[in-house]
């Protein structure tokens, strides 16, 4: 024997927040990444490295070596909303160098 109750009527309406979720998790320009701006050092014995973004940046990690692989950079850098600075450990030496970086932007990458 079947049963004879009905189902509920469900009325779909489109949620409000589907807009407001859609401006906040699809914003374009959390995609976009921060583009380096600025870089400093410019002088040949630097005492820090300063790294300016175009957005906000978190995490960062600063890498500087030599040519031999041997590292300079010392402690954890300091993040000021689009600034990453990172004391240098002694002075470089002669010959060329390499500053690495890698940062988490907005867009989270």
């Amino acid at each position: 024997m079947r049963s004879t109750r009905e189902r509920p009527s469900v009325h779909v309406r489109p949620p409000l927040c589907l807009l407001t979720c859609r401006h906040v998790f699809f914003d374009p320009a959390c995609l976009e990444p921060a583009a380096l701006l600025l870089r400093t050092p410019s002088s040949p014995a630097p005492k820090e490295i300063e790294l300016q973004f175009s957005a906000h940046v978190s995490f960062p990690v600063i890498v500087l070596h030599d040519a031999t692989g041997r590292r300079f950079e010392s402690g954890t850098p300091r993040v000021d909303d689009s600034t990453v600075v990172e004391a240098v450990a002694g002075p470089l030496p002669p010959g060329s160098h390499t500053i690495a970086w890698r940062v988490v932007w907005p867009g989270g990458r």
